[in-house]
């Protein structure tokens, strides 16, 4: 723990530029507040799955808090901007990855279209495939990438036990226990969680809750290893060589967006999560623990809201 309050501290003390985040920090809420208040991403983003246009929709929705905040990073900081094309072409490939994450999970109910299952089993699949869709729609292209251009990486943008130890990400899981607990009481809480319900299911199958809910959880728990290897990973570690310590504020900008549609408490929460994980990625160049926290905090909130609808 002792570590990771250091990494924080010394970033806090030394290398944030006091404008430029409370310019950032501006235009994200004004962000949040017209995304929240006029429902943007449900009814102009999302009104259009698994079609053509969804794909350039979503480069340009991504394309605008990432290179947005990169830019205004370079003006106020006076950090001249990668000049290497490499870095520009990696750079929309990178969003273009995200959009296409978007648009797997639009298609992911056509995996098991062609067989013979009941409505309610073929629900129950498709939640589960979301979950693994999403993961593996991350994972493996990233794997390609380092394969063929990135061989320098020796891991998986930081998937690996080098600089982890278990104790302060515990602790940090520790600490979350009780706002989670304090949440699962609130409506807005339980509109959203548990991601998935169980009795239906159980009820027409004969599946025993356990099964069926244990089976969920870990795909849903996958999808975060999808997400921190990119978020954490490569939009920090892999392009740490081009932006240095610049990596973290573009990709919070990002990310913040990248939850619209969540509750707006869960929105705003990714902003200082994302950006305590960015500066421990960057320090650490491991993204396993911060993938642990994530994964964590999600089965924590599920877990929460499961007991709230049990009890």
């Amino acid at each position: 723990m002792r570590d990771i309050i250091g990494y924080l501290r010394d970033h806090l003390r030394q290398h944030v530029h006091i404008g430029l985040h409370l310019l950032l920090g501006a235009l994200l809420a004004a962000a949040f507040v017209y995304n929240y208040t006029t429902d943007f991403k449900r009814t102009i983003m999302n009104a259009h799955p698994g079609t053509w246009i969804e794909i350039p929709m979503y480069l340009a929705f991504y394309a605008v808090p990432y290179f947005g905040a990169l830019l205004l990073q370079a003006r106020l900081t006076r950090s001249p901007l990668p000049r290497d094309r490499r870095f520009w072409l990696v750079g929309v490939l990178a969003l273009l990855l995200l959009a296409l994450n978007r648009s797997a999970i639009a298609h992911s109910p056509g995996l098991i279209a062609d067989l013979d299952l009941s409505r309610t089993v073929s629900w129950y699949l498709n939640k589960c495939l979301i979950n693994l869709v999403r993961a593996v729609a991350f994972i493996a292209p990233l794997m390609i990438a380092r394969r063929i251009w990135d061989r320098e990486q020796p891991d998986l943008y930081g998937f690996s036990r080098r600089s982890f130890t278990w104790r302060p990400y515990a602790l940090m899981l520790l600490i979350m226990v009780p706002p989670i607990f304090w949440a699962s009481f609130q409506p807005a809480f339980l509109n959203m969680y548990p991601i998935y319900r169980p009795g239906l299911v159980e009820s027409m199958t004969g599946w025993p809750t356990a099964l069926t809910y244990g089976v969920h959880e870990i795909c849903y728990a996958l999808r975060f290893v999808g997400v921190e290897v990119f978020f954490r990973g490569f939009l920090v570690i892999g392009l740490v060589r081009w932006l240095g310590r610049g990596a973290i504020l573009p990709m919070v900008c990002l990310y913040a967006v990248w939850h619209f549609g969540k509750p707006m408490p869960e929105a705003l929460g990714s902003v200082f999560g994302g950006y305590i994980l960015g500066v421990i990625a960057y320090r650490s160049r491991c993204i396993l623990g911060g993938t642990a926290i994530h994964m964590g905090i999600a089965l924590l909130m599920n877990l929460a809201a499961f007991w709230q609808i049990m009890r």
